[in-house]
């Protein structure tokens, strides 16, 4: 009868001895974090394009986001990158930020849990990154 109650000690001991990483909404800061966005298709003609967006939250002011594309065709592959960096602001207390652009324009962005939601534009295209 004691074998159940010594397997679930054994279980809570793994449980809380394993390496526990905070949720990213938790976190004191964003720096040194690095998040990525993925987006896909697949047309009928057999052609499609995947655009990648990456995130690296530099410093406590800087993010440098690389943005990579591959097109294939029946006949050839086409990819190409481009690094940006901007400056962002973040609110601990709310968890939302922003990314300056430049000087007439901004993108926002709010953590839950370990999703990074970004709008940019004056579309509000809305584009979910995942934490690496």
């Amino acid at each position: 009868m004691h074998k159940p109650g010594f397997i679930l000690f054994l279980f809570l001991v793994a449980v809380f001895s394993c390496d526990y990483e905070p949720l990213a909404q938790n976190l004191p800061s964003l720096q040194g974090t690095r998040w990525k966005y993925i987006e896909s298709e697949t047309r009928e003609d057999g052609t499609g394009c995947i655009y990648t967006v990456r995130l690296h939250f530099r410093d406590e002011e800087t993010v440098i986001s690389l943005h990579e594309f591959e097109e294939r065709t029946q006949f050839e592959i086409t990819s190409g990158e481009e690094e940006t960096m901007y400056i962002y602001r973040y609110d601990l207390s709310v968890r939302q930020g922003v990314f300056i652009l430049d000087k007439e324009e901004a993108a926002s962005f709010e953590l839950r849990g370990n999703l990074l939601f970004l709008t940019m534009g004056h579309l509000s295209n809305a584009y979910i990154f995942r934490r690496e």
